[in-house]
């Protein structure tokens, strides 16, 4: 059985993306741009604008490949390109606001209970841009609080009160959604 080093092989693919081979950046783009896309649909719910935000993240990630330094995930990297673009996009078209008056809630933890992925994208699609945002970076992206509020150049209060209210708009679509199904019944 031959073992294949996918690190150096990916290594090799990078290394020829920078030397501009076009077969290489057609091979990088048919690798990640499925996944990524899926990212993108996570913050954008048009399927073309998504589509275009991946295109626009592609043209960046194949004109700063060189800054890559093989340190971490290279599929990180593309993702974090993803959805800064994805960001970018939202913010141009005016869709993220966000109230910045933070009203003290009782931010006790609400558990989200998806019971299947189509139901979670449906449910997601309907949640206004900036709650959805907000949403998706803290529990899908895993990202701090902290580092929300300076990305989208909001305060950290923001960024955990918009949260709140995300997740409270979540549970009310799914006790809706549960409610129409029981009602099919």
């Amino acid at each position: 059985m031959k073992i294949i080093n996918l690190h150096n092989n990916e290594k090799k693919l990078i290394k020829a993306c920078i030397k501009k081979d076009v077969r290489a950046q057609y091979q990088l783009f048919d690798k990640y741009s499925p996944k990524m896309l899926s990212v993108c649909k996570l913050y954008i719910n048009d399927l073309q604008f998504a589509e275009d935000c991946l295109s626009k993240a592609f043209i960046k990630v194949f004109n700063h490949l060189e800054k890559f330094e093989f340190k971490g995930s290279f599929e990180g990297w593309i993702r974090k390109i993803c959805i800064r673009e994805c960001i970018d996009f939202l913010r141009k078209k005016e869709f993220l606001e966000f109230n910045e008056t933070y009203t003290a809630v009782d931010q006790e933890e609400i558990e989200v209970d998806f019971e299947n992925l189509t139901t979670a994208e449906e449910i997601l699609s309907q949640l206004p841009p900036g709650y959805r945002t907000i949403f998706v970076m803290k529990e899908v992206e895993d990202y701090k609080h902290a580092e929300i509020s300076k990305i989208l150049g909001i305060s950290e209060n923001t960024s955990r009160s918009q949260l709140w209210k995300a997740k409270n708009k979540i549970q009310e679509l799914l006790f809706k959604t549960k409610a129409n199904e029981t009602a099919k019944k």
